[in-house]
């Protein structure tokens, strides 16, 4: 979601953004080259820059990646957190974390931000550490706790970006009916962001989509919201996929707190799927040059 803010929010704020491995470069934005697991090099950077915020997008996110290769998921989800986090409580600026809803145990329900975490694997274990980091070092943050998709810069696909790539190309993909979550557009999550900001929110929020969904369903409607066939979609169980990692059957949010910290913001998968596709989400992405 990295690139979607640094697009978006050029309207109201001077951004800076940092990159890895894939840079971005757009009119009136600076972005630099920054490898968040290099604590000197990222401590001489924000001492250059003074950034009265730090968005916090980056991640090991690939959870069976996650599972075999702790030490990587450590230095990034947590060891690189840790170092944002001492320059925002030495300086008293403002953190923004972006977490994951990987955190809890699959009874069936819509999860609070006062439910116990109980993340199933490392990669959520690496993300809980970042958080207790966050709320230990930063007095003015927000945890925002999600499952994005969206147009995604890096070369690499969201979940909503593989399905499409392989129906149109007519192949088979197994999507799990026994899975549930809430699925948000990369774009409306920046623009909650925003509205809190201004506001001067704290604390943890889950910014999530509109209902709980199995990943076999919004499969179907991603199909119906581009034209596509639901012929290539097999129904699958988390089970037949033999995955590495362990994984929770429900990580659905309840957003209940987020409608009353924005109560004039309308929460619709539907329209974030119609947003999805529409040309100036796509078209924005077309904007940003190697």
């Amino acid at each position: 979601m990295g690139a979607t803010a640094f697009i978006e929010l050029r309207d109201g704020f001077k951004v800076t953004g940092t990159y890895l491995n894939h840079p971005i470069t757009l009119p009136d934005c600076q972005s630099a080259r920054l490898d968040l697991t290099d604590k000197r090099a990222v401590t001489d950077f924000l001492n250059e820059n003074r950034p009265d915020i730090i968005l916090h997008t980056a991640a090991a996110v690939n959870v069976d990646e996650c599972e075999s290769n702790r030490d990587l998921a450590y230095r990034s989800n947590v060891v690189a957190t840790e170092t944002l986090a001492e320059y925002v409580e030495k300086h008293e600026k403002k953190l923004i974390y972006i977490s994951t809803d990987a955190f809890f145990d699959g009874k069936d329900k819509l999860f609070s931000e006062e439910d116990t975490p109980t993340p199933m694997n490392y990669y959520g274990e690496s993300k809980l550490l970042g958080e207790l980091i966050v709320r230990k070092r930063c007095e003015d943050h927000l945890i925002v706790r999600t499952n994005l998709y969206g147009w995604n810069y890096q070369n690499k696909f969201s979940l909503a970006e593989w399905m499409l790539s392989n129906i149109t190309a007519k192949k088979k993909i197994p999507l799990v009916y026994d899975v549930h979550y809430t699925p948000i557009l990369t774009n409306s999550v920046v623009d909650c962001l925003r509205l809190l900001i201004d506001r001067a929110a704290q604390g943890t929020f889950h910014i999530a989509g509109s209902r709980s969904i199995s990943k076999l369903e919004f499969g179907h409607l991603l199909c119906k919201t581009f034209d596509l066939s639901t012929e290539y979609i097999v129904p699958s169980s988390v089970k037949d996929l033999h995955l590495k990692a362990p994984r929770s059957s429900n990580m659905a949010l309840s957003i209940e707190k987020l409608k009353r910290a924005l109560p004039e913001l309308k929460f619709s998968l539907e329209n974030d799927l119609q947003r999805f596709k529409g040309k100036p989400c796509v078209e924005a992405f077309r904007t940003i040059k190697h």
